[in-house]
């Protein structure tokens, strides 16, 4: 089955396409822009020519798994830093309601 996208006009829009990682053709199908799809698939590639210039020694499956776990590392400091400036903007928010309480 399809992932699928809700448009705004809420029709559903599938996508099939063909994205090039390091030379090789993969087909991808899911719920993703154009525009999301060509993002990634120049991400990756900055990404993996980043870690191929850094280790030229190393195989192709090593350095995808590198780049996994460079990924994963980078989601979890985003994720991180989310988390902070939402604790952070809900104290805030809790503070200007308590002193609006007592004021009001």
């Amino acid at each position: 089955m399809l992932a699928k996208v809700i448009l705004e006009s809420t029709q559903v829009q599938e996508v099939k396409c063909k994205v090039t990682l390091q030379g090789k053709e993969y087909p991808l199908e899911g719920g993703l822009s154009k525009e999301q799809l060509e993002f990634i698939e120049k991400y990756l590639n900055n990404k993996f020519d980043e870690l191929r210039q850094n280790a030229p020694m190393i195989p192709m499956g090593r350095l995808a798994m590198l780049l996994c776990v460079n990924l994963a590392n980078e989601l979890y400091e985003q994720r991180y830093q989310f988390t902070n400036k939402l604790n952070h903007y809900d104290a805030a928010i809790t503070e200007v309601v308590s002193t609006l309480d007592t004021v009001l």
